[in-house]
């Protein structure tokens, strides 16, 4: 298993270099390492960051509640995780659209 975190500055924001950054990553912990499951996290009102994880094949699995404090509101942990079977169907077809 392993996890990853990433930041890309608002500048360079929708560029999709945060999930060309998660793909090299991602095969790097899948292949080369050779683990079989990726974990990651957001906080619930991160409406983009769940959208980033979802369109890169991550699935909600759980979350922690009220355990993210911000602005003087609690907030809860979404969990998401993508085990290497999701990850090389979702490659394979990443792959046949990339070299169209």
């Amino acid at each position: 298993m392993f996890s990853f975190g990433l930041g890309v500055h608002r500048g360079y924001r929708n560029n999709g270099y945060a999930s060309e950054a998660t793909r090299i990553i991602m095969r790097y912990g899948f292949y080369e390492l050779r683990m079989q499951k990726c974990n990651s996290s957001c906080v619930e009102i991160n409406e983009a960051s769940l959208k980033f994880h979802k369109n890169l094949g991550f699935i909600e699995e759980g979350r922690r509640r009220r355990i993210i404090y911000m602005d003087g509101k609690f907030y809860d942990n979404i969990l998401l995780g993508i085990t290497r079977e999701e990850f090389d169907e979702i490659e394979s077809e990443y792959s046949k659209i990339k070299h169209q």
